[in-house]
């Protein structure tokens, strides 16, 4: 163990490669700090498990400055057999922090590729910049693994810029990766998704900031399949979409006991493609709650929540609002949501919603589906184009208790009377009110 310095003048390591291979060899028996000194680093390395490597021996890779822009690793990848700049196979108990990575040029442009089983492994306040791409691939992911096992592992306030995928990651079907966290990373400018995770169990996914214009047919920003335990995703803004889907939700599998809880994520979109703020399919015992989902897309099929099947699940106190003239929302087929209601569905189009057929207005959706009967239709007066917050007087105190106790900014929510959507406000004290109103006089008095 000890502390050791890597490049720079008279380091211990003049390579960070040099620090891995003596670490893949010999091993850490106790905590080891790497810190690196400010530079560029053109290198490749593998980091495999380590011998001696645990909770009172981790090892962990940091910036000597404290300053992520100090330090830049990168390498020029031409070989498929090794794509990435950092390759974690089978580590444990190990942390990297503040330090900046960067794609090389050529085909393969993976900066972090994950391989095998995986535990108690961090990555915060790194800047991960990949390629800005045109390609669907996961060769050009900025952090890629797939059929791998993964058992704590967190993700903190990184910046992932382009790449094909900020986060691509396949699980295993029959051994899901367990205790995944992100949290508070900004993801710029994906291709096709800022979040890609498959195979989850009692993971998170919170306060991340994705925003992306991308022209890809089907860009996803947080793209899920196959969630069970104690899941939640809450808290989330991603803006400024084109096209594609904000949060796509597949194959969650919550309890009564235990559901998975959607809440206070808020998604918005404009542009002229087709879009669909909140996307979910063949869900179970999952808990959509205070999200807020808001289209400005004029692509008439756009919609700001679809729901395609599922049952047992709970839709209280969202903002559902499509600007762009077409849906607020659209169902699949009834008895997907056992709850539906103190929601506000609003679009400014003819048509409220689609089921089978379209629904004029929320009269009629409460009168087909049974559901909402709490519910409203206004219009939210959010104020500006790209932010949740609301200044609509009826939204406030008009939400039912769902447990959720903070909004999207962690203010207190009311605990008996919350507000509508993902922003928790209080209404102007200043307001304009009619106190009288006269017929005009004609001849106007002089």
């Amino acid at each position: 163990g000890g502390v050791f310095t890597i490049g720079g003048s008279n380091p211990s390591f003049q390579r960070i490669s040099d620090a891995v291979a003596v670490l893949n060899i010999g091993g850490g028996f106790a905590p080891v700090t790497l810190n690196i000194r400010s530079g560029t680093y053109t290198e490749q390395f593998s980091l495999h498990e380590i011998p001696g490597a645990g909770p009172n021996a981790g090892v962990t890779f940091q910036s000597e400055s404290g300053d992520s822009a100090s330090v830049t690793i990168t390498f020029n990848n031409a070989t498929y057999d090794k794509l990435y700049v950092v390759e974690l196979d089978n580590a444990k108990w190990v942390a990297f922090r503040k330090l900046g990575f960067r794609n090389g040029t050529g085909y393969y442009t993976r900066i972090f590729s994950l391989k095998g089983a995986l535990q108690n492994i961090r990555l915060e306040n790194l800047r991960l910049v990949g390629e800005s791409t045109t390609s669907s691939g996961t060769d050009k992911a900025i952090l890629y693994g797939d059929n791998l096992f993964i058992e704590e592992f967190t993700l903190k306030n990184n910046v992932f810029e382009n790449g094909s995928y900020g986060i691509y990651w396949g699980g295993l079907y029959d051994r899901y990766s367990k205790k995944v966290v992100l949290e508070s990373n900004t993801f710029l400018n994906s291709y096709v998704s800022a979040v890609f995770l498959r195979y989850m169990e009692d993971c998170r996914g919170e306060k991340n900031n994705i925003q992306t214009q991308s022209a890809y047919y089907n860009t996803i920003g947080i793209n899920l399949f196959y969630w069970k335990g104690l899941g939640q995703i809450h808290s989330n803004r991603l803006a400024r979409f084109r096209r594609g889907e904000g949060i796509s939700m597949e194959s969650f599998t919550g309890t009564a006991q235990n559901p998975i809880l959607v809440y206070n994520n808020f998604v918005q979109a404009e542009g002229t493609e087709e879009f669909r703020g909140i996307d979910f399919r063949y869900n179970y015992f999952t808990y959509l709650l205070h999200n807020t989902a808001r289209n400005l897309n004029v692509h008439n099929a756009s919609k700001a929540f679809y729901a395609y099947s599922g049952r047992d699940n709970r839709l209280i106190n969202n903002i559902f609002v499509n600007s762009g003239g077409g849906y607020a929302f659209e169902i699949g087929s009834a008895g997907i949501f056992a709850e539906s209601d103190y929601n506000d569905l609003y679009a400014t189009g003819d048509y409220l919603a689609f089921q089978t057929i379209k629904i004029a207005n929320l009269a009629d959706w409460q009168a087909a589906s049974g559901l909402d009967a709490h519910s409203l239709s206004v219009d939210p007066r959010f104020t500006t184009d790209t932010t949740f917050a609301v200044t609509q007087i009826g939204l406030n105190k008009a939400g039912a208790p769902a447990g959720i106790s903070t909004d999207m900014e962690g203010q207190p929510r009311d605990p008996q009377k919350p507000d509508i959507g993902a922003d928790e406000f209080t209404p102007s004290a200043i307001d304009a009110g009619l106190e009288m109103l006269e017929t005009l006089v004609f001849p106007f008095p002089v």
